[in-house]
């Protein structure tokens, strides 16, 4: 998540290949500014594909992330294998009446 609130904050990417950046920031700095634009937003999306390799076997993992405040959010993500169809997708969110996880079974409520 601190991954996230830095990219939301608009900070290069120097910055996290372990340079200075432009300005110089002290690393609480940047965290101070990335906590005050995590603040000033009313809301934040993005979508992404992760691939890892595993014993020579590339998983790729698709997601999409909104969050909206004050407590509203959706999560999902859909992992695939290779020789094998898209997996199923998966999902946590909240829409207001509680916190929800579906893993391809059907929506659970969860206790937090």
């Amino acid at each position: 998540m601190a991954l996230v609130i830095l990219l939301a904050g608009g900070f290069p990417a120097s910055v996290f290949s372990g340079d200075a950046g432009p300005d110089n920031l002290s690393p609480a700095e940047i965290f101070k500014r990335a906590q005050d634009k995590y603040a000033s937003l009313s809301s934040y999306s993005d979508e992404g594909k992760v691939v890892c390799t595993l014993n020579g076997m590339n998983i790729t993992t698709a997601f999409t992330i909104r969050l909206a405040r004050p407590d509203l959010y959706r999560i999902e993500w859909n992992q695939s294998y290779p020789n094998l169809p898209k997996g199923q997708t998966m999902a946590v969110w909240s829409a207001g009446s509680g916190d929800f996880l579906d893993m391809g079974t059907g929506a659970r409520k969860q206790a937090s």
